[in-house]
């Protein structure tokens, strides 16, 4: 397997940040980006968009080429606590608009003494991760673990932190089950160096130090699972 093809898919984590008319990550200066430069032999497909979940790219993966590494970068989406279901949320109903912005305010107290959910249940991202093994049995696969929450974040939303360690701990669970996936532990590494100069304060995306510190990450996973394709390939970057 020479791991010429890859798709590189997930979240907004993989997007262009901007805050208001302030540009802090641009497309060109994106992880994903930036990691397509470093590696030009190889073929890249990038697909990247906000509130994506995890759950959600199983289905899209069928329209695609076959690929010879998947590595997908989302779950934040899926296990983040929310005041409302998916369906509510994203719902353009009067009734539901109103009652979003009535609780915005009040979120760190609905979400902890009223009502909290998150969009995809433990059943759904088990099959989810079933159907990536059925759809990936001839390709590498590559999973980037959650970034931490900027404190004042993880503060505002009850419960938060907790849920990006337990589907951490999740992911690499599954990655130990099989010989063709590998992990890139961004949460781990950020936790170990400080992440607080990683992590954006607005919105607790990757700034751009961390863009470019996650890019060499996944690049040099790439480059070390394209040199050795045997079972002493290192499993956790």
């Amino acid at each position: 397997m020479f791991l010429n093809k890859i798709l590189m898919i997930g979240d907004s984590f993989g997007t262009e940040r901007r805050h208001g008319d302030e540009i802090e990550v641009s497309a060109a200066k994106t992880w994903p980006r930036q990691v397509q430069r470093m590696l030009p032999n190889q073929q890249f497909d990038i697909d990247f968009k906000g509130f994506r979940r995890l759950a959600d790219c199983p289905a899209l993966l069928p329209a695609k080429e076959p690929y010879d590494v998947l590595l997908f970068q989302a779950g934040i989406v899926d296990v983040y606590p929310r005041p409302f279901p998916l369906g509510f949320s994203k719902s353009m109903r009067l009734f539901c608009r109103l009652v979003r912005r009535a609780v915005r305010p009040w979120r760190r107290e609905w979400t902890n003494y009223v009502y909290s959910t998150t969009w995809s249940s433990q059943a759904e991202l088990q099959t989810t991760f079933e159907s990536i093994d059925s759809l990936s049995q001839n390709a590498i696969v590559v999973f980037v673990t959650l970034a931490p929450l900027h404190k004042p974040h993880a503060l505002a939303t009850p419960g938060a932190q907790e849920s990006i360690m337990d589907f951490n701990d999740e992911l690499r669970h599954q990655v130990r089950q099989r010989d063709n996936w590998f992990i890139i532990d961004l949460h781990a590494q950020a936790i170990k160096e400080g992440y607080s100069h990683f992590i954006s304060p607005i919105d607790s995306h990757l700034n751009q130090t961390g863009n470019d510190w996650l890019a060499k990450m996944v690049a040099t996973k790439i480059q070390d699972l394209k040199a050795t394709m045997d079972t002493s390939t290192t499993k956790v970057a």
